[in-house]
């Protein structure tokens, strides 16, 4: 987890992807949308990745979440046009 005073974002090895690296989450405190927050959080997401070895990452959101997506986008993330079905369950340790 890569976390802020406000904000913070989950990361790991990608499900279903061998060799890569995957952005699970990015939460920004909503009063703090569009200051910059969430995009610090991604870049310092994608160098941890980096530094975990992982050269290829990957963020999953829905397509509906369009406000995610925009936000994916605007910090350098392309859609593929690959899609996923697996809902991720479960508790953290």
């Amino acid at each position: 987890m890569v976390a802020g005073d406000v904000g913070f974002a989950c990361l790991g090895p990608a499900i279903g992807l061998a060799d890569a690296g995957e952005l699970y989450l990015v939460c920004v405190e909503p009063d703090r949308w569009r200051t910059g927050i969430g995009s610090a959080r991604m870049a310092a997401t994608a160098e941890r990745l980096r530094a975990m070895g992982w050269s290829t990452a990957v963020p999953w959101t829905g397509e509906a979440n369009t406000a995610a997506r925009r936000a994916y986008e605007a910090n350098g993330w392309t859609p593929d046009g690959a899609t996923q079905t697996a809902m991720r369950t479960g508790t953290s340790s």
